[in-house]
């Protein structure tokens, strides 16, 4: 009779190979719900912080404009996910202008498109007062995620009613600006 308690004991003691196996599948399906969550949560953050960063480095070089009374110009290079403050040294290199890459981290993000006045000139320029020359558009994009940064010509910097999030359906079709801002940004925004 001991020997009978003994030998119950030790085997209900662990799990069967079955149980196992089925914890394993009910985890995998947890997981392959929450993997595209997480991918998608991560790749608003990159494209807010993306955002972000463009909308101060906006702000410095309006404070910088009004602070040396001259224009000062921002040029965006699509081909390299870049803009670069022209005149503006870079704090850790001083050797070269303000650049910064939001392809790298922890941006990891695309510029998809620049429009000022309606085309496709990719340099924007702030006065000596720190406001800018021209209505437009900045784009940016991370994953599925998308910002548009919006100002209207005789804005002062900061601008922040000018921003709109926008959906993208797939990264094949992106969509056209004029579809989503028909007649581009209002004045003023």
């Amino acid at each position: 009779m001991l020997s009978n308690r003994l030998q119950h004991n030790t085997r209900s003691a662990g799990f069967s190979l079955v149980e196992l196996v089925v914890v394993v599948m009910v985890l995998g399906v947890i997981a392959a719900i929450a993997a595209p969550r997480f991918g998608h949560a991560a790749s608003s953050h990159r494209v807010d912080a993306a955002q972000k960063k463009i909308q101060l480095d906006l702000e410095y070089a309006s404070q910088v404009a009004r602070a040396r009374s001259e224009a000062v110009v921002i040029e965006f290079d699509l081909d390299t996910d870049s803009y670069t403050l022209v005149g503006i040294k870079d704090p850790l290199n001083p050797g070269r202008d303000y650049t910064v890459f939001l392809n790298e981290a922890p941006y990891s993000s695309r510029i998809t498109d620049v429009r000022f006045s309606g085309t496709s000139v990719t340099s924007l320029t702030l006065n000596g007062h720190g406001v800018v020359d021209t209505e437009g558009v900045i784009r940016i994009e991370s994953g599925l995620n998308a910002r548009l940064i919006g100002f209207g010509a005789t804005q002062t910097i900061p601008f922040t009613q000018g921003i709109m999030t926008v959906p993208v359906e797939s990264k094949e079709k992106k969509p056209n600006l004029d579809e989503i801002i028909p007649g581009g940004f209002p004045k003023g925004i």
